[in-house]
């Protein structure tokens, strides 16, 4: 096992967590970094999600619980939440594991091609749909464009991240209506 580098970064070449074998970083935001990862038990691709040192293990239980109780076509399944070695520091980290879902965001989407009002319909339905079954567990603090991808393999538009922080149901209706009527 070596180092090898991702996105100019160095982490620790085929990071194993025993189940889960780390690949490669495939997205950051403000709380939370994304990795590809390879589920050795069930033999699939899958994303994990590793909480930044300011998030405690609470909070990312919350999340997860949250999430994985919504019973939504439109915002993403979680498998599974724990503790694995975090593969930049080694450290134990909390982490969700969620699908890979190939797909554009809908702020790439927005921003290079024009889109007929057919799929802007469509997607506007299913993302308020999306939205709508959040918040009845709560308010969902980080919905934006970047945060929702329009799936490859049907065009369905699916939240990839579901987390409480800040927000209210107003806000988000607020929100999707500024994201997708502007």
């Amino acid at each position: 096992v070596g180092l090898i580098s991702m996105r100019g970064r160095m982490v620790q070449e085929n990071s194993s967590n025993e189940r889960y074998r780390i690949e490669q970083e495939i997205g950051e935001g403000a709380y939370a970094k994304t990795f590809r990862a390879y589920d050795e038990r069930l033999k699939r691709q899958v994303a994990i999600k590793f909480f930044n040192n300011e998030k405690s293990d609470a909070y990312v239980w919350a999340h997860a619980r949250a999430t994985a109780n919504l019973a939504c076509d439109h915002v993403v399944e979680i498998y599974d939440a724990r503790k694995l070695k975090h593969p930049m520091t080694a450290l134990e980290a909390p982490c969700i594991i969620m699908p890979i879902i190939q797909g554009v965001t809908l702020l790439k989407l927005v921003e290079t091609q024009k889109i007929d009002s057919g799929l802007m319909h469509r997607v506007s339905r299913e993302f308020l749909e999306g939205v709508r079954e959040m918040s009845a567990v709560g308010p969902h603090g980080d919905v934006h464009s970047g945060n929702v991808i329009i799936r490859e393999s049907d065009g369905r538009c699916i939240i990839i991240d579901a987390s409480a922080e800040g927000g209210s149901p107003t806000s988000d209706v607020r929100f999707a209506a500024e994201v997708l009527f502007d």
